[in-house]
């Protein structure tokens, strides 16, 4: 194995397994997975047996409000929200679902008006230390932020393969908050601890379960969050020129200190607030109250998707993880092989001089776009060019912004390029799919340079 596996092993880690994988809820599913073990799988499949096992504070309260629940890591999240009319309730299928329609209503509310996110399942570290620095540093492909600032950064294995992305905040001279996917904290987790060396002056604390994050997005976000705020306690201006992207700044909500990020995974203006966990109710309900005039309404993951594909924005395992390097999963704004040194770089300038001679990544990852006959594509089908299959998809699903399907896919570098004609597999029909320029949307960032918003 050289110190690393060959290819990605995750389906098969140990690390999927937390706290929370107690007797009564592994009996409740081997009892579940042996009654079904013959059946077909589907898109986006559901199990109940030993639900639910880890929820946030607002579990309750949004399944209230009508959200369907999916399971990552324990976690409940609410993919998307069923409203009175709606039809309601798990129904798989491999045509696009009930969901849907509410999907496209949940995307509509984040592009037009304002929506607010549950959060809480990320997966959530604070590194710390005198040497904090210099060990992060050695870690991530990126150049670390200055204090107040985010950088999205890559952890890379020595062959030069993505072990994780994150978004890295940075509090303090020594101080760093980490945020990674709900799936893979203790993956990630285990990463960083396996760094620390003798000697290492460094802490890292898994704080998934300490706070919660309230995601706000949409156009009319930052008048709510500007409403929300307590400027007695901590005087705050939202807008753009004095809150930039990728910034983050201590406010006060409800009476409850939040520390606010400004980004969001739907590439829209948007805030992740991150509070303590037992308060995130009080920050919930204050900004909803707030954002009544404006049509605020719940969003769940599957928007959340939809509009990320549109956006471009890579996730990891899908888009990358350690079968794939960063330069063919489009990450390069993300490397910086000017650094000194860093876990995998002498693998990527390598590759980068086979490129320089004609060799390098063979393949490349590309955007689809087609129209899918209301057939769900979620990844991992495969991609044929005639009688032959030269890739496969990675996500995808309909992307609501611009009313058609929309997946990500590696293929040969000869089929990369852009107006390329493919065929996906969806159970069974070869659809025709276009190579197509990304994004299909700019980010709210890209959109507004040099505007005040």
């Amino acid at each position: 194995m050289n110190g690393e596996p060959s290819f990605e092993l995750l389906e098969t880690d140990p690390t999927r397994y937390g706290v929370w994988t107690t007797p009564a809820y592994t009996m409740a599913r081997v009892r579940e997975s042996y009654g079904l073990n013959n059946l077909l799988g589907y898109p986006h499949e559901e199990r109940p047996a030993g639900r639910p096992v880890r929820t946030s504070p607002l579990y309750s309260t949004l399944k209230n409000r009508g959200a369907e629940f999916g399971f990552s890591n324990g976690w409940e999240r609410p993919l998307w929200f069923a409203l009175p009319g709606d039809d309601a309730g798990y129904k798989p299928s491999y045509e696009f679902g009930n969901w849907l329609e509410p999907m496209k209503r949940e995307c509509k509310a984040i592009m037009e008006r304002v929506g607010l996110m549950d959060l809480t399942s990320f997966s959530k570290y604070i590194v710390s230390g005198p040497d904090a620095t210099a060990y992060l540093d050695k870690l991530v492909a990126n150049t670390l932020p200055a204090v107040g600032k985010i950088k999205i950064v890559h952890f890379l294995t020595p062959k030069g393969k993505v072990w994780s992305e994150m978004t890295l905040s940075r509090l303090s001279e020594d101080t760093y908050y980490l945020i990674t996917g709900t799936s893979v904290e203790l993956h990630d987790l285990r990463w960083l601890e396996q760094h620390i060396t003798d000697g290492l002056q460094v802490k890292v604390e898994n704080v998934t379960t300490k706070y919660g994050v309230v995601g706000i997005a949409g156009p009319k976000a930052a008048e709510v969050l500007q409403k929300a705020i307590d400027q007695n306690a901590n005087p705050y201006d939202v807008s753009s020129d004095k809150f930039p992207f990728f910034t983050h700044k201590k406010v006060n909500i409800g009476s409850v200190d939040v520390l606010a990020l400004r980004l969001s995974f739907t590439g829209e203006l948007g805030w992740e607030l991150h509070v303590p966990i037992e308060q995130m109710h009080v920050v919930y309900e204050t900004l909803l109250a707030h954002g009544q005039a404006h049509g605020i309404a719940d969003v769940g993951a599957f928007a959340i998707n939809s509009l990320r594909l549109e956006k471009g924005f890579r996730v990891w395992g899908y888009e990358m993880n350690k079968d794939t390097g960063p330069f063919e999963a489009g990450l390069s704004p993300f490397v910086r092989l000017e650094k000194p040194d860093f876990i995998g770089k002498e693998a990527l300038v390598a590759q980068k001089a086979s490129e320089a001679a004609g060799g390098g990544a063979m393949r490349k990852l590309v955007c689809l776009t087609f129209d899918s006959k209301g057939i769900d594509c979620v990844g991992n089908e495969s991609v044929w060019c005639g009688d032959q299959v030269v890739g496969n998809t990675t996500s995808g699903g309909f992307g609501c912004t611009v009313n058609k399907t929309v997946a990500y896919a590696y293929l040969p570098r000869e089929k990369a390029e852009v107006g390329t004609e493919v065929q996906v597999d969806l159970i069974g029909h070869k659809l025709t799919a276009r190579v197509t320029q990304e994004p299909l949307v700019p980010a709210f960032n890209v959109r507004n340079k040099g505007t005040k918003k």
